[in-house]
């Protein structure tokens, strides 16, 4: 459908909490850019009292607003107020920040989770919470009776774990005043956009006068070592695919240990132990600040780079992420490459700066979940997701607001992980949008489009998880495949693309969908590290075909930190180091982009046809003699034969058209048919126009697989069967003229390769 032309394509994270825990850390799956982009809008919010807002005075305030990675530092304290999400009760009171007991927690997670992610954010969101409850809660009278009561203020080691773990195990939930509350375990996996950072409670001081005693401060650390070792552990052992939940075990850092003589399980003296407060002191808070955050791989570096680098686009199996580097070379390769462009230079269309006014590159948007929807008209309905789409008004437009190209609009919505993308995008007064045609896809998810619909680009596929972005290249490591355009494809695709966008039907042509990659030979020792980065994706994860635009253009977001002069060596390779890839044994459902992740190498094609191999001729229309211009020299395996004989003719002055049948060495899907008429000096005795014919028995039930024409140019000439799907055992070559010869028609061989079934 559609698209027949040719383009130039050319959170607030400071919540902790202080519950109690150290250096332990998991986190959680989805995908934020294919390689974990870092946004000017994540952010962080820490939710605490006093001990925390010593901390951040103290040093961690700076150390937090540090990282390349947080944008803002949020909080939530006594006295702050926060209104409970839509449909939730206002379960904390007007000053929600009031409270941070450990049943408070549930409450905070289930009734304002929505706000939190958006409290005191400019822009963007709190990626990052942390939740801390204070000291007193290192008080733990018992282990209590299990299962315990989430929201019981009793402090007992069974109420406490409660609130992280249903007794009756995942997707349990728990009542309270009419309402049903999800433990913290489910409420996270839930949330795999959001890094929570549990921290524990500060122990309690012991001097001059003890705040505590040995049996509640022992049960701080029983319950401490469960959270970050029992319990977290088991969150990620039932979500192998999230890493977005860490525990920060402040407790363990600031006590002296469980068997210590005099003070076991409370704060060291250096701390402040024997100052009759149990707030940690400025030394306290000044190492533990290099422990957390300062000192080289520190707590949250580790924990935000596990985070990010499990955040990818799409699942991990899905074909976007799936490296292509030890996958069989396609059959079609040589000539899809010839097509694109054996001597056409790689290109990569994005950088920084601007060209003809316009950014460099597809650029993209981050919203969160409460980003307002708006409506979206399409030319191209039928086959477009309809809106409302959470587009803002000031997206970014591919080329500019004055462009006449694509004008693609893409919008991450990472609250919700999904992708809103458009075509030829146009904003209104009314802030609503127009474009050509859209799509909406579930980043969770390995379902594809409906076959057949486009989306906003040609090949029916999403562009955003094909661009090439400059923080995943700065990280070190692209980890997907990488859109890219060429100028001329075939009216079919191949998956995962559901759509094409072409007249041409010639099997030269590559289809969109179809997945390449750089030759593992080529040295890219020569280049520059960032390039390198590039190079070295190319040859694992490679470049999918996306749509019709310039040869060998690959896609990336403009940024302003991209080195336009290094981009340029990129130049300097050419089609010909380029290979295209068979990822026909990756297919599980040809609906999904699911790949089989224990592929088994394809069946390759096999020449069917040869007599060393089986095959045989057991009829034809006429030949010569019997001997030195038999049919049966057709499939004798010599390519090259004599003016005198060897090959196959026709009987003298031959009725058209001629037949000969021949018997395969096995049933199979034919994918090749190669003439030869070497040796045959007279070209007008060539075979001209050829039909292919194909069935399961010998003499009846022959369909028309392909219409063949060949020319005077070529004695060795290849022909790529079209996949009709369906196996046979005998095929039927019938040869309607020749090049001009009044008495013969001439073939030396002919090679009728297939993949066996």
């Amino acid at each position: 459908m559609k698209r027949l032309f040719y383009k130039k394509s050319g959170y607030c994270c400071s919540l902790f909490v202080s519950l109690f825990f150290i250096c332990t850390m998991f986190f959680g799956c989805c995908n934020i850019s294919a390689g974990a982009t870092v946004s000017d809008d994540d952010d962080v919010v820490f939710i605490h009292h006093s001990c925390g807002s010593n901390w951040l005075s103290n040093s961690l305030n700076a150390a937090l607003l540090a990282k390349s990675y947080i944008n803002e530092r949020n909080d939530i304290t006594y006295g702050t107020p926060v209104s409970p999400d839509s449909g939730r009760p206002d379960s904390l009171g007007g000053a929600a920040g009031d409270s941070t007991n450990i049943n408070h927690w549930i409450l905070w997670f289930n009734d304002y989770l929505s706000r939190v992610k958006q409290h005191g954010c400019a822009d963007g969101q709190n990626r990052i919470i942390m939740f801390k409850s204070c000291y007193p809660i290192s008080n733990i009278s018992s282990a209590g009776t299990e299962p315990g009561n989430p929201f019981s203020g009793s402090q007992t080691i069974a109420n406490y774990r409660s609130v992280f773990r249903h007794p009756d195990g995942s997707g349990n939930n728990y009542s309270d005043n009419g309402y049903q509350y999800k433990p913290l375990e489910d409420i996270f996996a839930e949330n795999p956009d959001t890094l929570f950072i549990v921290v524990t409670a500060p122990p309690r001081h012991y001097g001059p006068s003890d705040a505590t005693n040995d049996t509640q401060a022992h049960n701080a650390r029983v319950f401490n070592n469960w959270l970050k070792n029992t319990w977290l552990n088991s969150y990620n052992t039932s979500n192998p695919d999230a890493k977005n939940v860490s525990v920060f075990d402040w407790f363990d850092f600031l006590s002296y240990s469980d068997d210590h003589a005099s003070h076991p399980n409370r704060l060291k003296q250096a701390y402040g132990g024997n100052s009759g407060d149990s707030h940690p002191n400025s030394t306290a808070n000044s190492e533990s600040t290099g422990f957390f955050a300062t000192n080289q791989n520190n707590f949250l570096d580790t924990v935000w780079n596990e985070f990010v680098s499990e955040m990818s686009v799409f699942p991990e199996n899905n074909i976007w992420n799936t490296p292509v580097d030890s996958l069989p070379v396609h059959t079609s390769s040589y000539d899809f490459v010839n097509t694109i462009g054996r001597d056409d230079n790689l290109h990569p269309d994005f950088g920084s700066g601007t060209w003809e006014k316009s950014p460099i590159g597809i650029p993209f948007v981050e919203v969160t979940g409460t980003q307002t929807m708006v409506p979206v008209s399409f030319v191209w309905s039928d086959e477009s997701d309809p809106g409302p789409y959470p587009i803002p008004p000031d997206a970014p437009i591919e080329g500019g607001s004055a462009s006449d190209g694509d004008r693609h609009v893409i919008v991450l919505d990472k609250d919700n992980w999904k992708l809103y993308e458009i075509y030829n995008a146009s904003p209104q007064p009314d802030d609503s949008w127009e474009a050509h045609s859209g799509a909406v896809f579930d980043l969770k998810s390995n379902e594809l489009r409906s076959d057949g619909w486009t989306s906003a680009d040609a090949a029916g596929l999403p562009i955003y998880p094909g661009l090439v972005k400059y923080d995943e290249v700065d990280s070190g490591e692209v980890k997907h495949a990488i859109r890219f355009t060429a100028q001329l494809t075939r009216n079919t695709h191949t998956w995962p693309a559901r759509h094409d966008a072409s007249a041409f039907s010639g099997n030269q042509y590559p289809p969109m969908g179809q997945r390449f990659r750089l030759k593992s030979s080529f040295d890219i020792s020569g280049y520059s590290q960032q390039n390198q980065v590039i190079l070295t994706a190319l040859k694992k994860y490679g470049m999918i075909l996306a749509d019709n635009g310039s040869n060998w253009f690959i896609s990336g977001a403009p940024d302003e930190r991209w080195d336009n002069e290094l981009l340029n060596e990129l130049k300097t390779i050419t089609g010909d180091n380029f290979e295209a890839v068979d990822v026909s044994s990756l297919i599980v459902d040809p609906d999904s982009g699911a790949v089989n992740e224990n592929p088994q190498p394809p069946n390759l094609p096999v020449n069917l046809s040869a007599a060393a191999n089986g095959g045989s001729v057991y009829n034809f229309t006429s030949q010569r003699n019997s001997s030195k211009w038999a049919a049966a020299n057709l499939i004798d395996g010599i390519t090259k034969k004599t003016s005198s004989g060897g090959a196959w003719s026709s009987g003298k002055y031959p009725g058209y058209s001629q037949k000969i049948f021949i018997e395969l060495s096995d049933t199979a899907i034919l994918t090749q048919i190669n003439f030869y008429m070497k040796g045959i000096e007279d070209k007008t005795k060539w075979p001209k126009y050829v039909r292919i014919y194909g069935s399961e028995y010998p003499d009846s039930g022959f369909s028309k697989i392909k219409k063949i024409k060949i020319n005077k140019r070529k004695n060795k000439q290849k022909f790529v069967m079209p996949n009709t799907g369906k196996a046979i055992k005998y095929v039927k070559i019938r040869i309607k003229s020749n090049h001009g010869h009044k008495k013969y028609v001439r073939i030396s061989e002919v090679k009728i390769k297939g993949v066996v079934e």
